[in-house]
């Protein structure tokens, strides 16, 4: 009997790299299709042979990105462009499903579906639409210059979101983004992210201290202004803030004004340095204003860190409210305040929280456990026409899976 396989394609890496691991080790990968080069992908164990790369693109769009930024920027969609048709020419008859990062696969998906495969447009963050009115509002509020997604991007995004058989996205939170603009919720499909438990593990014994921790990209999508507020109200003359990665252009005045000594801007550090740095923290904070999910959030649990998220941060589905983290909402410094208070006050229940933590993690929420997900969602994707929904177990919230007629 033959087994049916799929297509990934992705401009850059993302857990693209993750979600095409697993297929493989399942024997359910036809191509992996991407922009970095072969050479790279055995770090994320990933056989060579099963990649068609572009290189020239990720090579280009990094390097314009770190000269002119605003250039990069604005030059994205051509890239983006360029990327997919050259995918779509590369397209055969023989796998069953073709999934595309949203943003850079209309003429894929095309294709795709000319050749008889189902398709699928993975989105990681909310709905291209809601996103940009989040930030829009948030720019506003802070009274900043904003930096939306590009007009070009979201009509990209929206004509993929029609031309495919699914959406699929990795929380509750982007779901209901979809579903709060009109979109077809039948045609939505919910896969929590993963984390690599090897990497990632709680200290031997708890660091000296009382230590807050933020790793991604500073930046006002992620709530790096409420952070500070909310860290800087908490009177704690020994606490520290480690702001772990490389800040963007949007948020450098938050840099430049913070004179809190408390503060410690640690930059880019590579991936492998990450779980030391985990390990020496006490509480995670990820405030986003709008995050898909947050890949770190699974990563600072997996490390014994209590997290505190947003309700429109997508890991807050992984959250049980007071036993390993806590949600608050976004934008709001006040209620980071008062849980990073309560938690620096309560030593016994932040020891408590953090072995929460990690027994959390360790259930269900590995990239084998996301695989064994993402096979059981394509194989009924194929399968499923106009039938009524079917609940696939997952770690968090149940997935709803049923194909528009």
């Amino acid at each position: 009997m033959s087994v049916d396989r799929t297509v990934v394609s992705v401009m850059g890496r993302f857990h693209a790299f993750d979600l095409a691991r697993e297929l493989d080790r399942r024997g359910r990968l036809a191509r992996l299709f991407t922009s970095y080069p072969s050479s790279l992908l055995p770090r994320f164990g990933l056989d060579p042979a099963m990649g068609r790369t572009l290189p020239w693109v990720e090579l280009s769009t990094r390097a314009l990105r770190k000269v002119a930024p605003e250039r990069g920027r604005r030059h994205a969609p051509w890239f983006a462009r360029r990327y997919d048709r050259w995918v779509a020419a590369q397209l055969e008859e023989g796998p069953s499903a073709f999934i595309g990062w949203s943003g850079q696969c209309r003429a894929s998906l095309e294709r795709a579906r000319d050749l008889g495969m189902t398709t699928i447009v993975e989105r990681g963050s909310a709905h291209i639409e809601v996103q940009r009115d989040l930030l829009a509002a948030e720019f506003e509020r802070a009274g900043l210059r904003p930096v939306l997604p590009h007009p070009a991007v979201v009509e990209a995004e929206l004509a993929e979101y029609e031309l495919a058989d699914f959406v699929q996205v990795p929380s509750e939170f982007a779901r209901a983004s979809f579903v709060e603009r009109g979109f077809d919720p039948a045609k939505i499909l919910v896969n929590a992210y993963g984390v690599e438990l090897g990497a990632f593990s709680p200290p031997v014994r708890q660091p000296a201290g009382f230590r807050v921790l933020f790793c991604g990209r500073a930046s006002v999508q992620k709530g790096i202004g409420h952070l500070l507020a909310g860290f800087a109200a908490l009177d704690a003359p020994e606490a520290e803030l480690w702001i772990q990665g490389a800040v963007e252009q949007d948020a450098e005045h938050y840099r430049a004004e913070c004179t809190d000594e408390r503060v410690k801007w640690l930059g880019h550090r590579p991936q492998h340095d990450l779980p030391s740095v985990y390990r020496e923290a006490h509480v995670f904070c990820l405030p986003s204003i709008q995050d898909g999910f947050g890949l770190v959030v699974p990563q600072a649990m997996a490390s014994g860190l209590p997290v505190v998220v947003t309700s429109s941060t997508g890991a807050a589905d992984m959250v049980r409210e007071g036993v390993d983290g806590h949600v608050v909402p976004p934008g709001d410094a006040a209620a980071i305040t008062a849980v990073l208070r309560n938690l620096h006050a309560d030593r016994e229940r932040l020891r408590t929280m953090s072995a929460a933590a990690a027994e959390r993690v360790g259930s269900g929420w590995s990239w084998s456990d996301y695989g064994a997900r993402a096979v059981e969602l394509l194989e009924r994707a194929r399968a499923m026409c106009g039938h009524a929904p079917v609940v696939i177990p997952g770690p968090g919230a149940a997935t709803t899976l049923r194909r528009a007629g």
